[in-house]
């Protein structure tokens, strides 16, 4: 696997500690792997801050994950309580909850490095302006990253600082939106002039990538009033960011550099990574030669292959199928489709077999000339026998009878979304939630283990289909339907199993058809909740996902600033508050 972290050595552990949390170091490292102030003021040791940043941001994937993706109208809790924790909305729970206390301290940990490299990086001499002004724009994209998050996620309860300090700090600082997306616009602004225009390692930032980051913030920028918009000094109203984004999201559609594949399954395929379609990935590797914190995504998505709920028969034994495997991965999923999600596909939509498992086969190992566990469904080149067919729609007793004839055990939708409100039956854990559909897009078939937990394969951030909704939705807004409708039809061409399929209706199209189509195209890539919060639409989280039962507009449209951090502030809660309609910490 190509990636930054092979290409330099990392020193994983940072002097600088994060802003207003505890005292605990960022990774159990020994003391020869860490890095002291003075190393820091030379050339060589900003590289390696900068370097360790890169790695640092693979922390925010479970940021993104558990507070981007989760909880929302596409993604319900399976089989773990981290996840049936996040989607509750149990506000007392939230404000304790490990989650949102790591989102934030990692967060800020990240951010108080990025205002070291920044305030120090005039004092050290560097033997080429092209190397200063690279490192000068990561320290300025990451900082942007970071506030972006921390705005979106908990508003003006967000602390805000960008004076680097070490230990713990006893005082936080709140302030307005604007002052925040004035930094985040400034810091982008810098980076775009700073970043090298391309890439010379994959993983490594760009102008491209920058711009791509700018896109997305202006979309959110959106969702506040035209005074807020004005004091960012930026722009003035709406339209003028609907523009600039939209200006974006055509250069990116217009580039040669940059091309939607033909196959949107190959999109996520681990031996198809830096395609080119990608815009900015993490970068993974299972290889132990690099100490990097893999991420466990492809289990967080993973069901259970080895039970029909129709015939409610175990197919462990003799069927050629197991909890745990390299192919079909290991079966931990915290995470399953909801009802919303798994039924928004027309069935001549290749994005659905680009998304979900649906197929179960035996797994031929030609190692072993036998039928195990690090198999693959294929032998002889050919297909080996279906044992499993977990359709994404519904499946009548007659149907599954015929399968049923030819050996094949059929479990439709009705089997796990029931009742009126299409919830899935029984808490975490429960057949029908165990025995659901895979999501397949952080899948690493190259694992080595049928229980290896961790995965290689690269996260994508950006890529170049959130580019054409984003210009459908900027032209919705400045245009109509009839402009949007050019981004969508062109956007489908890939999903078309036949030339007619998927039309797209202009008086259909509506913010929420486009958040539709988002859902199709980027569900479970950890921006939804974003893409709700900036629409105006988070009433569709517990109108589509009945599991959300507490959640609460008035409460739940911000996070909770976490107790644990609370507890630490001298000036809470006169001078720092929690966010509104949260218990507060006595």
């Amino acid at each position: 696997m190509r990636t930054i972290i092979k290409k330099i050595t990392i020193i994983n552990c940072i002097i600088l500690l994060g802003i207003l949390t505890s005292c605990e170091t960022f990774l159990d490292e020994e003391p020869k792997g860490r890095l002291d102030e003075s190393f820091l003021k030379t050339e060589s040791g900003l590289k390696s801050l900068s370097v360790a940043l890169y790695e640092r941001a693979h922390y925010q994937v479970y940021t993104l994950l558990h507070l981007g993706a989760a909880g929302t109208d596409e993604i319900t809790f399976a089989q773990e309580r981290t996840a049936e924790r996040m989607t509750l909305y149990q506000t007392d729970v939230l404000v304790e909850s490990s989650e949102v206390r790591n989102a934030w301290r990692y967060l800020y940990e990240m951010l108080n490095n990025c205002n070291y490299g920044l305030s120090i990086i005039d004092e050290v001499p560097f033997n080429s302006q092209a190397d200063k002004d690279k490192i000068t724009g990561e320290f300025h994209y990451f900082r942007a990253w970071l506030f972006w998050m921390a705005i979106e996620l908990w508003g003006e309860g967000a602390h805000y600082t960008l004076t680097p300090t070490e230990g713990v700090i006893t005082e936080g600082y709140q302030t307005t939106i604007d002052v925040f997306y004035k930094t985040i616009l400034d810091d982008i602004s810098i980076a775009e002039q700073k970043l090298p225009a391309k890439s010379n390692l994959n993983g490594e930032l760009n102008t491209d990538i920058a711009s791509a980051l700018k896109a997305r913030v202006l979309m959110s920028l959106t969702q506040y009033s035209d005074p807020v918009i004005k004091s960012t000094g930026y722009y003035t109203s709406k339209n003028e960011v609907y523009s600039a984004a939209k200006k974006i999201a055509d250069s990116f559609i217009s580039s040669s550099k940059y091309g939607l594949l033909d196959d949107y399954a190959s999109v996520f395929n681990v031996n198809n990574e830096g395609n080119k379609e990608t815009i900015w990935a993490l970068q993974m590797t299972l290889d132990p030669v690099y100490t990097l914190e893999l991420h466990i995504l492809a289990r967080d998505f993973t069901a259970n292959p080895t039970f029909s709920l129709r015939e409610k028969k175990s197919l462990l034994s003799g069927y050629g199928l197991y909890e745990h495997s390299g192919w079909y991965g290991r079966k931990m999923g915290s995470y399953m489709a909801t009802y919303y999600y798994a039924t928004l596909f027309d069935e001549n939509d290749k994005r659905l077999e680009g998304t979900f498992e649906t197929v179960y086969r035996k797994l031929w190992n030609a190692a072993t000339n036998k039928y195990d566990d690090m198999g693959v469904p294929m032998k002889d080149g050919k297909p080996t026998d279906t044992i499993l067919y977990r359709p994404m729609r519904e499946v009548s007793e007659q149907e599954a009878a015929e399968y049923k004839k030819r050996g094949i055990f059929v479990d439709g939708l009705n089997l796990i979304y029931k009742g009126e409100n299409k919830k899935p039956g029984g808490g975490y854990r429960s057949n029908e939630r165990m025995y659901c559909n895979t999501i397949t897009k952080y899948l690493d078939r190259n694992r080595t283990a049928p229980k290896l937990e961790k995965s290689g394969n690269d996260i994508i951030i950006f890529r170049l289909a959130e580019q054409y909704l984003i210009g459908a939705e900027c032209a919705l807004f400045l245009e109509g339907s009839n402009a949007a409708k050019v981004y969508i039809d062109n956007l489908r061409k890939r999903a078309r199993k036949t030339t007619n399929s998927l039309p797209v209706v202009v008086s259909d199209i509506d913010i929420d058809y486009i958040l539709d189509e988002r859902t199709r195209e980027m569900g479970t890539e950890m921006i939804r909740w974003f893409d709700l919060k900036r629409t105006n639409r988070l009433e569709r989280i517990p109108q589509l996902n009945p599991d959300c039962e507490f959640f609460d507009i008035n409460i739940h449209k911000l996070r909770p600033i976490p107790n644990s951090e609370l507890e630490l502030i001298t000036n809470y809660p006169d001078g720092f508050k929690q966010n509104p309609n949260y218990p507060s910490k006595n």
